[in-house]
């Protein structure tokens, strides 16, 4: 859930806001539009906010993980998985999560 909104937020901070401020200035230049710069200044101030909170946001985030991949340090190519998801559920989702820890074993 929060990363679909992290996206959606994403999205509109890369895309669609530039977007939208080069569509209106653009059409605003050519059609003699007033205020053209200011609705393109506060689109961009949107849109700067936007992408510094982002910035914030993914430094702190930390995704849900579906387990963890244990390597032994002691042996070279010794792995296990601990899967904390059960795996009934593993094959709906498109990709699974998980943390990677030396541990020996």
């Amino acid at each position: 859930m929060i990363q679909r909104h992290y996206d959606t937020l994403k999205n509109w901070a890369q895309i669609y806001l530039p977007a939208l401020g080069t569509l209106y200035f653009t059409i605003a230049t050519i059609w003699h539009i007033p205020y053209a710069e200011e609705v393109l200044g506060s689109i961009i101030a949107v849109d700067t906010f936007l992408g510094v909170i982002l910035k914030i946001s993914t430094g702190k985030y930390t995704p849900p993980t579906d387990g963890d991949l244990l390597v032994d340090p002691d042996r070279v190519g010794r792995y296990q998985l601990d899967i904390a998801t059960p795996l009934d559920d593993i094959p709906g989702k498109n990709q699974i999560r998980l943390n990677v820890k030396q541990e020996t074993f």
